[in-house]
């Protein structure tokens, strides 16, 4: 009895806390979302600079800070690098960003035949203005540059709940 009863226990925890982590990360927002995206200037892994201005009234932007070391990283970045396909040419731009050395992160993303444009910060300059405390973790902000939503981790539904705040960034007004 007592080895159902543990049995028991292991199978609701398994349950219920990726659903109360689901619940707790959706009620309380990150410090940034609602104000505007700190600008920044950062070269990709072919050499060429992007400015995150540049998309300000055109875009709505994805950033995805990362590491490969990180096992939800491995996991989360293919699912970026396959809304930034599904979204391309509909207003959406999406960029992972990492600060680890150049020849790892090309190596890495070559593979695992990832095609998301991946930028590098190995000063942490742009990590620390985005307040990355945890990867990974995935900013959307919207085409007025204000961040919209901010995810640190995987979350339960993880790509389907960027798929609909994307989508709803494509349509609304700043919040502010």
């Amino acid at each position: 009895m007592n080895s159902w009863k543990r049995l028991l226990i292991i199978i609701l925890a398994i349950i219920v806390i990726p659903i109360l982590h689901y619940f707790s990360n959706s009620l309380t927002a990150h410090p940034l979302e609602g104000k505007p995206a700190p600008g920044f200037q950062l070269p990709s892994l072919d050499g060429q600079q992007v400015e995150l201005s540049s998309h300000r009234g055109k875009d709505v932007v994805v950033l995805d800070f990362w590491a490969t070391w990180c096992p939800p990283c491995r996991k989360g970045l293919p699912i970026i690098d396959r809304l930034a396909k599904e979204f391309y040419g509909r207003g959406v731009v999406a960029y992972g960003i990492n600060n680890e050395k150049l020849p790892l992160v090309k190596e890495f993303i070559k593979e695992q035949g990832i095609d998301l444009t991946v930028l590098t910060d190995p000063s942490n300059a742009v990590f620390e203005k985005y307040m990355v405390n945890g990867i990974p973790q995935t900013v959307i902000i919207g085409k007025d540059g204000v961040i919209r939503k901010v995810h640190v981790g995987l979350s339960f539904n993880f790509e389907g709940s960027l798929r609909r705040e994307i989508n709803k960034a494509l349509t609304e007004e700043s919040p502010n």
